[in-house]
């Protein structure tokens, strides 16, 4: 059995953000409506990151409820990443399964390292929202558009606003404390 890639403790410089297995049950079986034989699940992260980071994967046909068959890995086997954002990835693998109908566990280990979003945790007032500006700074800025339509709110200041995302964004912009009193003009 081989592992293209094996870690059992990884250099902190790395600065691995999450880490965890993926398993492809046994009973899973490919067709080649579904991506020619192959199976792919998506995978969240935890916490977004800042951009699409690295992941690193590992891939073992068996696993340890194959430990006392005589020889589990039934021929090639492959895994790729098809897509990774800021959110998620999509990881694939391929066997022989496909043609045979018959597969071990195959358990996919990874390890994420990349910036987390630094908004993750931010907390901005005034409604507004934040914005990362690079993976360890970030700034809270207004609306800076709002929709037309007219559905009118009164302001505890006394002002009358075409709708709420305006209200909000006065609030905002000037720092304003005052909240929406009531729906409809204050008039």
């Amino acid at each position: 059995m081989v592992n293209w890639m094996a870690y059992d403790h990884y250099p902190m410089a790395w600065e691995a953000k999450e880490s965890s297995e993926i398993v492809f049950s046994e009973k899973e079986i490919p067709s080649a409506d579904n991506n020619n034989y192959a199976l792919c699940k998506n995978v969240s992260f935890g916490n977004p990151f800042y951009a699409p980071p690295v992941v690193l994967t590992t891939v073992l046909n068996g696993g340890n409820n194959n430990a006392n068959k005589a020889c589990p890995v039934k021929g090639p086997l492959s895994s790729w990443l098809e897509e990774v954002t800021n959110s998620h990835f999509r990881l694939c693998i391929k066997d022989n399964a496909g043609y045979d109908g018959q597969r071990s566990n195959v358990i996919v280990d990874y390890l994420v390292i990349g910036d987390l979003d630094p908004c993750t945790n931010a907390s901005c007032k005034y409604y507004s929202h934040c914005v990362a500006s690079s993976p360890d700074q970030f700034t809270c800025v207004c609306e800076k558009s709002c929709p037309s339509y007219e559905e009118q709110v009164c302001a505890s200041n006394g002002r009358t606003f075409n709708n709420l995302c305006l209200l909000k964004q006065e609030i905002c912009r000037t720092r304003g404390n005052y909240t929406k009193y009531h729906p409809g003009s204050c008039t």
